[in-house]
């Protein structure tokens, strides 16, 4: 059972109970990225023998960890798709595209009551940055789905 509270059977530096888990083909860059853009903190970062490669990092961003590692041949790197809330969407997008990313799509306003934009990383992974502005006025549909008023 979830609990706010520090839980012995967690690493002392693990805040988050689920944590995202990226294994990358270019591990370096998305580290990189995540400290440059999110400013995420390098909790530990451990290398191979040959300091080629990350055998394992953990980084947290705010109050989530993200661990983080090379691929290889048993764990193939693949791209990851992650969404982040940051103070100001639109500084946090230019702020990515001067570290490296490529745009998706540019800060736009959505019905849901989120600005967001959304970038590809140097690495290959896709990330939905977003701030939050309202919440959606929801119309009773008589199921646990929200019909979203758009008139709002």
């Amino acid at each position: 059972m979830a609990t706010n509270a520090r839980a012995e059977w967690k690493p002392e530096q693990q805040s988050s109970t689920v944590s995202v888990y990226m294994v990358s083909g270019a591990a370096h860059k998305a580290i990189d990225f995540m400290t440059n853009v999110f400013n995420a903190q390098v909790v530990c970062k451990m290398m191979s023998d040959d300091n080629t490669s990350v055998r394992h990092a953990s980084l947290r961003i705010d109050d989530t960890t993200v661990m983080i590692s090379d691929g290889c041949k048993d764990y193939p790197p693949f791209p990851v798709w992650m969404h982040i809330y940051v103070e100001d969407v639109d500084k946090t997008y230019e702020l990515a595209l001067s570290k490296g990313a490529e745009s998706v799509h540019g800060p736009r306003d959505e019905f849901y009551g989120d600005r967001v934009s959304t970038v590809k990383d140097p690495a290959g992974n896709t990330w939905w940055i977003a701030t939050h502005k309202f919440t959606p006025k929801c119309l009773p549909s008589g199921n646990k789905e929200c019909k979203v008023d758009a008139t709002v």
